[in-house]
Order: structure tokens, then sequence, then C-alpha cells
């Protein structure tokens, strides 16, 4: 049997860093979505740090080329990701699967969504950040269910511009 062995990567985390969910990519790249407006002006005038795990990637992708039909639009998106200073591309580790495990099923909360929690908290932890990560999205109802919780993160709700 042949051995395949993945790199560890290192990312430097700004104190600003913004983790940014599906929903924000889907408004700024899918034609018509009712969130456009918003997605495209808080990704152009974001000042801080912008980190897309590769989850939140390729849920997108699912839903634009996809659901959506714009394999055009979903391009676009690799494109911007693969711009420099757009934002930054982390990869998840599957020594955490157990835990988005755990939340998916007793939780009950999407995966990706787990995916970003855990993130947020562990990146807050590792990189002793105060306050902790913000996770920007327009979706919050499975992150709600958190905020007062043991995670640390803080909600970035892009719909009203409240921070929980």
């Amino acid at each position: 049997m042949a051995q395949y062995s993945l790199t560890a990567s290192t990312l430097d985390v700004s104190q600003e860093a913004i983790l940014v969910d599906t929903s924000v990519l889907v408004g700024a790249f899918l034609p018509g979505d009712q969130f456009a407006e918003t997605a495209k002006c808080f990704l152009d005038s974001a000042e801080c740090q912008l980190i897309v795990p590769v989850e939140v990637v390729v849920e997108a992708w699912g839903l634009i080329v996809g659901r959506g039909k714009r394999f055009d639009r979903g391009v676009d998106l690799l494109t911007w990701l693969s711009y420099p200073g757009n934002a930054d591309l982390i990869a998840g580790s599957t020594s955490h699967f157990p835990r988005w495990n755990d939340l998916t099923r007793n939780k009950q909360i999407d995966v990706v969504d787990a995916v970003l929690l855990c993130l947020a908290d562990e990146m807050s932890k590792a990189c002793r950040l105060r306050p902790p990560a913000k996770i920007a999205t327009f979706d919050t109802r499975d992150f709600l269910r958190f905020v007062a919780g043991r995670l640390r993160f803080r909600l970035y709700d892009l719909r009203s511009d409240d921070i929980y």
C-alpha cells in the first residue's frame, strides 16, 4: 500500500479576522440572490482579514452551480478566491471531524455551520483572539443557538449589521 501525506499549513490570523459563511459567498456570486447587494458590498469593502474554509467553498459551489445553474458565477467565485488579498482559504483537518459530527448529530445543525463554529472557537483560543473571531453570515439560525455557550466566537449578522 502506498502512503499519501498531507502537509499542515499555517495561517497568520489578525485580531479582526472574520470567517465567511456560505450565505455570504452565494449572495455575492449568485445573480438575483436576495442578499446580493449587501454581500458584494461586504466583500468589496472589508478592511479586515476574511477567512474562508474549503468546506464553505464546496457548499457555495453546489448552491451557485448545482442549484443556481450558474457555472460562470461559480468560476467567478473561484477566481475571486484565488486573487491575493481577497480572502485566505483554510482547510479543515480530519482530526476535527468527531467534533463536527458531535455538533451535527447532537445539536442537529448544518455540518458546514459546525465547521465554522469549531474553527472560530479553535482559532480564537489558539491565537488568543480577544474578542473572539467573528463569523459573518446572513443565516444566523444555527449560530444563534451557540452565542451564549462555551464556544468562543462572535456572530456578525449581515442582515442587521448586529454582532452577537
